[in-house]
Parts: C-alpha cells; sequence; structure tokens
C-alpha cells in the first residue's frame, strides 16, 4: 500500500509540481489548497507526512502544525515546512520553537525534497 503524503499549499502550481514529483515516486498524494482545507484532509485521511507551505493567505504553516500537534489524532504524523523565507539558522530557531518539523526552501529541489521524504517515512 502507498504511503499517503498531505501537501498543502495555497498555490496551486507548487502543489501540483509536488503531486508529480511525489506520484511518480509511488506515493499517494492529497492537496489541501489552504491551512484550514489541510486541517481537515489531515483529520480525515489520516496521512503518513505533510508538507505544508509555511506563509499562507488563511492561516500559517505553524498554526496548521500546533493545530496537529495538538490534536492526539494528528499528533504522531510528521511535517515538513517549504518556504521562500528560508534561513538555515531561523529554521533551526523554528524548530526549536516549532517542534522536530523539517524545513525545504522553495523553489523545492527534487532530489532534497525525495532524500527527506525517504527518510521519514521511506
Amino acid at each position: 500500500m502507498a504511503k499517503k503524503i498531505l501537501v498543502i499549499d495555497d498555490d496551486p502550481t507548487v502543489g501540483a509540481c509536488l503531486k508529480d514529483i511525489l506520484g511518480e515516486e509511488g506515493y499517494e498524494v492529497l492537496l489541501a489548497s489552504g491551512g484550514r482545507e489541510g486541517i481537515k484532509k489531515a483529520e480525515a485521511a489520516q496521512p503518513d507526512l505533510i508538507i505544508t507551505d509555511f506563509l499562507m493567505e488563511d492561516i500559517s504553516g505553524g498554526a496548521v502544525a500546533k493545530y496537529l500537534h495538538d490534536d492526539k489524532k494528528t499528533s504522531a504524523i510528521p511535517l515538513i515546512f517549504i518556504t521562500t523565507m528560508f534561513d538555515r539558522n531561523e529554521a533551526e530557531f523554528a524548530k526549536h520553537r516549532l517542534g522536530s518539523y523539517e524545513f525545504l526552501a522553495k523553489p523545492v529541489q527534487r532530489e532534497e525534497l525525495l532524500a527527506l521524504v525517504k527518510k521519514m517515512i521511506g
């Protein structure tokens, strides 16, 4: 059975690109166009991994992570943030504040994304 990944991004182009990359590797990919929709899909689908944009129009990826972390049904789902606002030092600080999440810079590099996904869920 394919591992299920939920991609949350308010940019449909990014979502489609990630879906293509991950789908080619055999993952089942669900898309959500914003944080609120992402939370609902995470609760319903119980994905193996969530990849979320950090800065979104409706609610931030940080708020999504906090909500999911505080809900016992979704608290164990690993999460990767993707963001254009990327600085390694800031990412380490955010990991400390938000929990042991991973960060990738946009534009996401295929090899880096796949290596991190495989490390996190196989």
